[in-house]
Formats: structure tokens, sequence, C-alpha cells
């Protein structure tokens, strides 16, 4: 079966090479764009979006003079992580007892990782879109866990 569905591929890649070596392709064209509705703002061509993005991708952005990564240094003394609060909860089970959850030494670090921030951007393919991009690069948790199980005894009941 591996030997006839590889002769098969190779069959049909040499055609639609074949093709291409001579001009032609059998492949459908994309569509034309959709037209942009009535009403409606083209944000491919609009010079005001094109400011605000200059200024969200640019000027704030992931490293640019206001940008996030900035604020975050700014707003952690320079190191990029939170300290997380301790937490704890206690669940009981009935007559099985109660389970303790504990969380400490929680922390949070690189959020000055940023390494795109992209706000507002035009989609070319449609002219009514608007997209974005964010992306974060050494985002690390750290916390330590502790459980334990208290079981219901029968002076307890």
């Amino acid at each position: 079966l591996e030997s006839w569905v590889l002769q098969q591929a190779n069959s049909f890649v040499a055609k639609e090479l074949a093709q291409l070596r001579n001009g032609s392709c059998n492949a459908t064209p994309p569509p034309p764009p959709e037209p942009v509705p009535a009403g409606s703002i083209d944000w491919r061509a609009n010079g005001a979006l094109e400011l605000v993005d200059f200024v969200l991708d640019d000027v704030v952005g992931a490293d640019g003079p206001l940008g996030v990564n900035r604020v975050v240094d700014s707003l952690t003394n320079a190191t990029g992580a939170l300290r997380l609060p301790n937490a704890s909860l206690s669940v009981s089970l009935g007559s099985l007892g109660t389970v303790d959850v504990s969380v400490s030494d929680g922390s949070l670090s690189g959020l000055d990782s940023w390494s795109a921030l992209q706000l507002l951007t035009p989609v070319q393919s449609d002219p009514v879109g608007l997209g974005a991009n964010a992306s974060l690069e050494g985002v690390h948790v750290g916390v330590r866990v502790e459980l334990s199980l208290r079981q219901t005894t029968a002076a307890n009941v």
C-alpha cells in the first residue's frame, strides 16, 4: 500500500510540474476581494487609522518610547516580575475528611519580554477587517503548592 501511495503522489506531482513548465496551471486563482459594503470604512486606505496605528505600534508597541516593556519595567523596578499573594483553601469531602490547599511563593516573571504589539492593523484581504498581534517571549510562573488531607474522626463528627 505504501509503495502504491508513493507512486500515485509522484505521478501527480510530475504531471503538475510538467504543466508549470509549459506555462499552464490548473490551480484556481484566489477570489477577488469583497467590495466594501455601503456605509463601511475601507480601513486599508484610511489616513486617520494609519496615524493611530503608527502611534500604537511604533510609539507605544513593545519597545517604543512609551512601550509596554518600559511601562512594565517602571512598575516592577526593572525586574519585569511580580510576587503573587499567598492563598489557602479548605474543601470538605464529607466523611472522608478535608483537603487543605496552600499556594505560596508565587511569582510571575518575564512580563517585560514583549516582542510584538501591533494593534488595529488593516487586513489586506478584508477592507473592513482589523487585526492584532501580541507576543510575549519569556514569561515564567513559579508557585509552591501544598496539599494535605485531614481525616474526619469520630470525635470531629
